[in-house]
């Protein structure tokens, strides 16, 4: 029986960096990852990003050396001795103002990265606490909403790297039914151990994103070809992997062992790629990728009038 569900799964923005997920809300100072409108800790409309917080602590505190200078021209030009000392006070107080504002200006980006730094190193454990009950949220729709549990926990793997959430979405990843369409991801759901789910998951990303396949997918269908080729569908599935491989000239060339064993396998219009490209680099050192290929070509394309 197919358990698997036609979904529709919500989009995944890519940051620069994994903290650039985290929001913080200003009212009760907890943090989050999920994309909620609320904090769900003090129901404040009061969520903003940790970039956004970082930006405010360094304006409010220049602002504050900034009023600090201000009045210390103030009083310099109030309780000066006389009228030709407040005026040299105020001659130079403004300028010297302005000149600060105009550095602090100048080095606003540097600030706002020392701040975000400092943020995160002092804040580390609340934030640890909020992307764990974020984990927890994401558990607790198991069973209700499995798309949105997915949606939730591609958002805590951008910061928590580690086997229990990349099975859990691959746990997800089973009970739906893959498409061209989707925006998927293969080379974070990766393990450290074989595991059939992780398997058949790259044989049909293998089908509809070839561009998913890369070294580090190769590599570990390499080190675990032969528990792959235990399942039911292993020789499917190393046969789409290399099908997909045949992208790029590197990944024939760094992985043609591989390639050469599954090469007979191949659907014909992969197979012909193959041909082609060894065709149009025939000084290359292919491995012995040739003459397999060749062999093949005897025993079931030579009159293939595509491969003329």
């Amino acid at each position: 029986m197919n358990h698997k569900q036609p979904v529709r799964l919500k989009s995944y923005s890519i940051t620069r960096y994994g903290y650039q997920k985290l929001r913080v809300c200003k009212h009760c100072k907890n943090f989050t990852m999920l994309s909620e409108e609320g904090c769900r800790y003090c129901d404040k409309n009061k969520l903003i990003s940790l970039d956004e917080h970082a930006s405010s602590l360094v304006r409010h505190s220049h602002i504050k050396v900034l009023l600090i200078a201000l009045l210390i021209a103030v009083a310099a030009v109030l309780f000066g001795d006389s009228t030709e000392q407040r005026l040299i006070c105020g001659t130079i107080g403004l300028p010297v103002i302005i000149v600060l504002w105009r550095v602090q200006v100048m080095l606003r980006p540097q600030a706002v990265s020392r701040q975000l730094l400092e943020l995160i190193k002092q804040e580390q454990q609340v934030i640890v606490n909020g992307v764990f009950r974020d984990w927890e949220v994401a558990i607790e729709n198991w069973n209700k909403d499995k798309p949105l549990t997915y949606a939730m926990l591609r958002e805590i793997a951008t910061l928590m790297h580690n086997d229990t959430i990349r099975m859990q979405q691959l746990h997800m990843l089973d009970s739906f039914i893959l498409r061209k369409d989707m925006d998927l991801e293969l080379d974070p759901l990766l393990l450290r151990h074989f595991e059939p789910l992780l398997a058949n998951y790259i044989g049909e990303v293998a089908k509809l994103k070839r561009e998913l396949i890369r070294d580090r997918t190769l590599r570990y269908v390499l080190r675990h070809e032969h528990s792959i080729l235990r399942l039911e569908s292993g020789l499917a599935i190393m046969t789409s992997v290399v099908g997909a491989s045949l992208r790029t000239k590197h990944y024939v060339a760094s992985y043609s062992p591989l390639v050469r064993r599954y090469a007979f396998s191949l659907p014909k219009d992969r197979f012909l790629r193959l041909y082609r490209m060894l065709a149009e680099y025939p000084d290359h050192d292919w491995g012995g990728l040739q003459e397999e290929v060749y062999r093949i070509y005897q025993e079931k394309y030579r009159w293939d009038a595509d491969f003329h």
